[in-house]
C-alpha cells in the first residue's frame, strides 16, 4: 500500500476543512432536497482506547452508505477528533485480509512522520483516542 494512495483517500490529513471538497459531501451539500441519515445519529461512537466495538454498515450500491460515512467524518472533524484518528479506504479494488492489514499498517506506520506532537493519540481532555476505520 502506497502513502500517496492512503492520502488522496484521507486529504483531511493535510488539512481537516477538505472534508468540504469531497465528492459525496459536495453533491449531498448541493442537493435542494437532502436525506440526512437518521442511523448517523443513532451509532455511538466511543474512542477510548479500551473500547473493542466494530460495526459494519452493509447494503445495497448506491444507497446513501458512503455518504454517511463521509458526513460522520466531517462531524468528527468538527468536534476535534485528529485527523489522523480518522482513516477512510473503498475497499473496491481491495478486499483480501492482507490488502486490509496492509492498508493499517502503512496508516499507523505514517502517523508518526506527519504528527511528531503524537497529538493524534489524545483527545481534547488529554486522554488517548481509539482510530475510526472506514473500509467500505
Amino acid at each position: 500500500m502506497s502513502e500517496s494512495d492512503l492520502r488522496e483517500f484521507n486529504p483531511w490529513w493535510k488539512d481537516p476543512s477538505l472534508i468540504n471538497q469531497d465528492d459525496e459531501i459536495r453533491a449531498w451539500t448541493d442537493t435542494k432536497i437532502r436525506f440526512v441519515p437518521g442511523l448517523q445519529y443513532e451509532i455511538k461512537y466511543d474512542f477510548s482506547p479500551d473500547n473493542t466495538v466494530v460495526y459494519t454498515l452493509r447494503g445495497p450500491r448506491l444507497v446513501g452508505k458512503t455518504t454517511m460515512i463521509k458526513l460522520q467524518i466531517r462531524e468528527f472533524l468538527k468536534q476535534g477528533i485528529s485527523p489522523w484518528n480518522i482513516l477512510y479506504y473503498s475497499l473496491d479494488v481491495k478486499s483480501s485480509k492482507n490488502d486490509i492489514l496492509d492498508i493499517v499498517k502503512t496508516h499507523m506506520n505514517m502517523i508518526p512522520k506527519e504528527d511528531s506532537k503524537d497529538s493524534h493519540e489524545h483527545d481534547s481532555q488529554g486522554g488517548q483516542q481509539r482510530p475510526a476505520l472506514y473500509l467500505p
